[in-house]
C-alpha cells in the first residue's frame, strides 16, 4: 500500500462522487448505466476458511454454545475470565467499564494489524522517549 497525493486521485474523486450521488443530472461527464438484474449467478463470492484454533477458541465457544473444557481447572479459570468478554457479529471482544469494546485478535490478523502499523503511513512514527522535551 503507498500513499497518494489528493492531487493525483482526481479520477477515484469522480468514482466517490458517483458512488455518492443520488439526483440524477449530476456529473453528465460520467456515463452511469443501471442494471435490471445482478452480472454474477452465485450468492456466495468470497468462501472464508475455518479459522485455526486459537486463544479465542475456548471463550468463543463457552461464550456461545456454553462449552466448558474438560479439566476442571481451566473450566473455573475460562467461567472466571468468561465474564469480561462478549461476542458481536460473531467476534470475540474485551469489555471494560471505561473503555470501550477491544477486538481481540488471533496471531494472523495480529501480525496483519502490526505490519499496517508499522509499515504504512505511520511507519516513520516515533516513541514518547525519543522525542525531545518541550521546554
Amino acid at each position: 500500500m503507498y500513499y497518494i497525493p489528493r492531487d493525483n486521485n482526481t479520477r477515484v474523486d469522480l468514482l466517490f462522487k458517483l458512488a455518492s450521488t443520488k439526483k440524477a443530472g449530476h456529473l453528465k461527464t460520467i456515463i452511469q448505466e443501471m442494471l435490471q438484474t445482478p452480472t454474477i449467478d452465485t450468492k456466495e463470492v468470497m468462501v472464508g476458511e475455518k479459522e485455526a484454533p486459537n486463544w479465542t477458541t475456548h471463550y468463543k465457544n463457552f461464550l456461545i454454545q456454553g462449552v466448558s473444557p474438560p479439566d476442571e481447572n481451566e473450566a473455573r479459570h475460562l467461567k472466571w475470565k468468561g465474564c469480561y468478554y462478549t461476542i458481536f457479529d460473531g467476534d470475540l471482544f474485551k469489555k471494560g467499564l471505561k473503555t470501550p469494546l477491544l477486538k481481540c485478535l488471533n496471531n494472523q490478523q495480529a501480525d496483519f494489524v502490526m505490519r499496517k502499523v508499522h509499515e504504512g503511513i505511520y511507519g516513520l512514527h516515533t516513541g514518547g522517549t525519543s522525542l525531545p522535551p518541550k521546554w
